[in-house]
Formats: C-alpha cells, sequence, structure tokens
C-alpha cells in the first residue's frame, strides 16, 4: 500500500498514483482571517486521505504505465512495497498519425468512435511499441478484422477524400460538404450509401513482385508527377499509389500503364508485352461490370482514377491510331449537383477531373473538334481562385470554351464569345505574382527566349491561355467594314490580316513556345505538344519551324511520345 510521502514526491510522477496527486494542482489554503482556518498540516493529511481512498476505486479499472521505466517493478511500486502491473496494449491498435484519407476508409468500412477498446492487465511487462512512420505501409496489423491497415499520408495530404459521395459527418452531425468542383444536374444525393463491388477493396495490402515493383515505382517518379501538373497535393503521385496496394482495380491500371510505357522506352525488354498485356485484360475485365452499375461506380474516385490512368498509357499511341476507348465522355456524368462548378483545387476527384479535361482538349485540337465534355453540364465557377493550381485550372476550363467556340459552334452551353474574350483578359490581368517568371533570357541565335516558372500549374496555366489566345484570334480576326464578325480569314484583305498576324497571334506563339522549351516538367511537355503544334502553324521564320520540329522529335526519341500528329499539323496551312 502506497504511503503519503510517496503521493506527496515533489519529482514529476508518471506511474498512476503520482499523475493522480499532481493532477490536484496546487493545495489552496484559507486566507488569512477566514473562521475555521485549519492548519497546514491538517488540510495536507486530510487531502491525502481524499486522494489514497479515491486511488484505490480507481486502480483496478485504469490502465497503469509504467512509472519511472524500471521493469520488472518501477521505482515508486519498489519503494512502497506494492505490486507492479502493467496494461498489456491491443495489438490492433496502430501508432501512425491519422490523415482524413485513413478516417474516410474507417468510417466507409463502418469503423466508428463508438467502439469500445478493452483494454485488459497483465503483470508483464508490456513489448516496446512500434513507431510507425507516415511512409511505412503497415501489413500486419489492422482495426477490422480480414481488412486492409491504410497507412497515414504526408501532412499535404490530409484533406484528401477518398469516396466521391461518402463524407464524414461533422462534429456537429450534419454531413460535411463535398468537394468543390464541376458538377452535372443528373445525380443522386451525396450522402446516399453507396455499394461497392467485393472485387474493389477489401482485400490485405499485397506484397508486391519484383517486376510491380519496379512497375509501381516507375509510376510515383514519372506517371504519377505527368498527371499532377495541377496538383500540389500530389494525389497521383502519393494517394493513388497507396491506394493500388489494396485496391485490385488501381493496381493493374498503374501496373498496366508503366508496361506499356516502359516497353516503349525500352524496345528490347520484350517481357514487359506479356505483363501489359496480362494487366491491361485484368483490369478491363473487372472496370466493365462496375461500369455498368452507373449508379455507383463512377461516384468512386478509384474508378475514375483508373479510367484516366488507362487513358494516360492510351495516349502513347499515335493520333490516328488513338482509339480514344478511355476519353469515356459520361465518365463524371452522374456526380451531384451540390455544388456549382468549381476551379478549386483540393481532392483526388479534382485532380482526376482536371486530368480528364486536359486529355479532351489535347484530342480536340489535334481532331481540330469540340470537346467531349459538355460544357453546359459544368457552368463556370464564378468564384475567385485562392491559389495558383486555382487559377490554373479556371484558365483550362476557359480553354475548353474558347476550343468549343472554334471547333465546335452549335455547342450548347458556351460563354459568349466576347464575355470568354473579357474573362481570359481579366484572368492574365489578375493572375498571382508567381505565374510571372523567375528567370528570363533573351538568347542569341534563337528567336524563342528562356522563360523559366516556379510550378508546373504556373507553367500549365499560361501555356493554356497563350493557347485560347491563339486560338480565338485565328479563327474570329479583326472583320473589314464590310464583313460580319463570323467571316473567316478574308483573302482579300491580306495586308489586314498579316498585321493581325504579327501583332496579335505571333507574340502568343512565342510565349507559348518559349516557356513550353524552357521548363523540363514532362507533364508541361506533354500537356503542351498540341498546343505548340497550333500555334507553330502560323511561324514564318525557317530556324523558328526547325526549332519545334526538334522539339518533336526530342519529345519521341527521349520519352517516347507520340509525336507524328503534331509534326503533320506543323506542315498544315491555316488552323
Amino acid at each position: 500500500m502506497p504511503d503519503e510521502a510517496d503521493i506527496l514526491a515533489p519529482s514529476a510522477p508518471s506511474c498512476l498514483i503520482g499523475n493522480i496527486a499532481a493532477n490536484q494542482g496546487c493545495l489552496r489554503l484559507p486566507r488569512k482571517g477566514r473562521k475555521g482556518r485549519a492548519c497546514l498540516s491538517t488540510i495536507l493529511t486530510a487531502a491525502a486521505s481524499r486522494m489514497l481512498e479515491n486511488a484505490q476505486e480507481d486502480l483496478s479499472d485504469m490502465q497503469i504505465s509504467q512509472g519511472d521505466g524500471v521493469q520488472p517493478v518501477c521505482g515508486r511500486c519498489s519503494k512502497s512495497s506494492r505490486p507492479c502491473r502493467y496494461a498489456q496494449h491491443r495489438s490492433a491498435t496502430i501508432a501512425f498519425r491519422h490523415s482524413r484519407l485513413s478516417t474516410l476508409v474507417a468510417q466507409a468500412e463502418g469503423f466508428t468512435k463508438n467502439d469500445k477498446i478493452d483494454v485488459s492487465v497483465s503483470t508483464q511487462p508490456p513489448a516496446p511499441t512500434p513507431v510507425v512512420t507516415e511512409t511505412t505501409q503497415v501489413s500486419s496489423t489492422s482495426l477490422f478484422p480480414n481488412e486492409p491497415a491504410v497507412s497515414a499520408l504526408p501532412a499535404d495530404d490530409r484533406a484528401l477524400p477518398h469516396n466521391a459521395i461518402r463524407y464524414p459527418a461533422s462534429e456537429s452531425g450534419e454531413a460535411a460538404s463535398s468537394p468543390s468542383f464541376p458538377r452535372n444536374p443528373y445525380t443522386v444525393s451525396p450522402t446516399a450509401p453507396i455499394p461497392r463491388p467485393g472485387l474493389f477493396y477489401r482485400h490485405a495490402p499485397r506484397r508486391l513482385t519484383t517486376i510491380e515493383g519496379e512497375l509501381l515505382q516507375f509510376f510515383v517518379q514519372n506517371i504519377g508527377p505527368w498527371l499532377d501538373v495541377t496538383s500540389p497535393e500530389r494525389h497521383y503521385t502519393y494517394t493513388v499509389p497507396r491506394l493500388s496496394l489494396q485496391c485490385t482495380l488501381l493496381h493493374t491500371a498503374i501496373m498496366a500503364c508503366s508496361a506499356h510505357i516502359l516497353r516503349l522506352l525500352n524496345p528490347e525488354r520484350t517481357e514487359l508485352s506479356s505483363e501489359e498485356d496480362k494487366y491491361q485484360s485484368t483490369c478491363i475485365n473487372l472496370l466493365i461490370p462496375i461500369l455498368n452499375d452507373v449508379g455507383s461506380a463512377v461516384q468512386d474516385e478509384a474508378v475514375l482514377a483508373t479510367i484516366t490512368i488507362l487513358r494516360m498509357s492510351e495516349q502513347y499511341d499515335e493520333y490516328h491510331i488513338d482509339r480514344q476507348c478511355h476519353l469515356v465522355p459520361g465518365a463524371f456524368a452522374h456526380l451531384d449537383p451540390s455544388a456549382q462548378a468549381s476551379t478549386r483545387t483540393g481532392g483526388l476527384l479534382q485532380a482526376t477531373f482536371y486530368s480528364y479535361v486536359r486529355a479532351d482538349i489535347r484530342m480536340a485540337i489535334l481532331g481540330r473538334c469540340s470537346t467531349k465534355i459538355a460544357v453546359s453540364s459544368w457552368p463556370l465557377d464564378e468564384s475567385y481562385p485562392e491559389t495558383g493550381a486555382d487559377w490554373a485550372n479556371r484558365m483550362t476550363w476557359l480553354l475548353v470554351h474558347a476550343i468549343n467556340h472554334c471547333f465546335g459552334r452549335e455547342c450548347p452551353g458556351l460563354l459568349p464569345r466576347a464575355q470568354l474574350d473579357e474573362l481570359i483578359d481579366e484572368w492574365r490581368s489578375n493572375v498571382p505574382d508567381t505565374f510571372e517568371p523567375y528567370y528570363y533570357e533573351e538568347q542569341e541565335r534563337d528567336s524563342f527566349p528562356v522563360i523559366r516558372l516556379l510550378c508546373s500549374w504556373h507553367v500549365v496555366g499560361l501555356q493554356f491561355y497563350h493557347t485560347a489566345k491563339i486560338l480565338l484570334a485565328s479563327h474570329f480576326p479583326p472583320s473589314p467594314p464590310h464583313t460580319t464578325p463570323d467571316t473567316n480569314i478574308n483573302t482579300n484583305n491580306i495586308l489586314t490580316y498579316h498585321h493581325h498576324l504579327k501583332t496579335t497571334i505571333l507574340p502568343h506563339v512565342h510565349a507559348l513556345c518559349a516557356i513550353s522549351f524552357s521548363n523540363d516538367h514532362f507533364g508541361c511537355r506533354i500537356n503542351a505538344s498540341h498546343c505548340v503544334a497550333m500555334g507553330a502553324q502560323f511561324l514564318t521564320g525557317r530556324g523558328d519551324q526547325w526549332r519545334v520540329i526538334e522539339y518533336f522529335r526530342m519529345l519521341g526519341t527521349e520519352n517516347a511520345w507520340p509525336s507524328r500528329a503534331c509534326l503533320d499539323m506543323v506542315g498544315m496551312e491555316g488552323v
């Protein structure tokens, strides 16, 4: 039985009884002159007695810590000649810092904060608790029987939702708001529970083979950053690979995409062809029945991310043989309408959406046709962008409107052209200073200056800005007094058009090419290869034309990026 000296010991307590004494704080003495004032010793004795009684009552059902750490009997218990007991740690407890992703996965699998955790008491010292870092995958323990353990994400990934429809409840009990991004009017409630196929998640984290490890590493180091050009959170670099360890659909998509691109970069590695075919077949067989269940499948981020990854692989085919099987027009057609169209970043779903839009833009420019995604279903977000990535996404959506004005004039839902011109000019006037180059240098033997920007989304935003200006200026040149605004280039006014070309179009062409040539982020290069090809048609200098041709040959040689359509476009006349 502990004594008063043990309880009132001045040293910092670490065992249970010492903690109780410390938590009492300083004893308050009666003020001088108050009636019934007791002496100090009486007060201390009474307080000690009360604390001892409370400690004895709570000792049996409270967790007892390790005291001063001496095992098997801590120093305080040895001094007081009392049994030293330790709390036995529950084996299912995982020591990591929680991200919002892991919380949402847990909620999706039925785990709630109300689940009771029984803590048993043992007379044996506890085994040391392993510390799991954020980048460590926990494979042996889980909060759920036969369920995958979810590793935590980096601090900048903690705002990532896992499922686009099932949102966690807030502290007030209300459902949290859904991610804000372009919405379609045909969908179900964002809080409705969504059934998921058994093959979709619900399996333990896989152990990768040697070839799978290589393919996943290639995805993390290359393909993920290419898809994350407007995602500061780098969802395809961090989040998607980790989800793939527990999601067969994502895993097979990543393996197929990586094997395909690696095979193109290393033609001598013939074994990659069979790996690609194997994973591609498995992924498609899983994806088709999921897509047939339109009511639930397309609302899950993993399904949409899978489509995006497959589309990335598909884009490595030359334009004339690209079947666009995974540029699915209705991929985002069944999301909830609770929010207006938004350019805000902040989720895997939005990163996937804008990756899809950029792929759609590429095919529209190469094919000189309207985009597949219907602009009428996604009204422009009128809120003020908050981050550089938000500004880049806003220009992405303005470029979609510009493309449809130029190549699909019957397309409903377009912004009026005058308003679109105004919005594009306002974008350039109001864009943050971070979009200004940190390095600029004129070249003596090259008409394209060196223009270097800090972030990939700065590059993408300005690439799309200059592309939109080139498209609109070339398709809607200033009209002579006797023509209508929609009249095409009037061949009787060659001098007028030549002046328009020199003063309005070519400055944007040179800026677009200079930005694309100066920044070596491959995601930005492939993002604008078609834009450069479209703009390079207006270049008149032979040296400038050869510089563009060398650029496309470099993309094909070093990165296996298909450039035949771009080279053909450079040789075409007009837009």
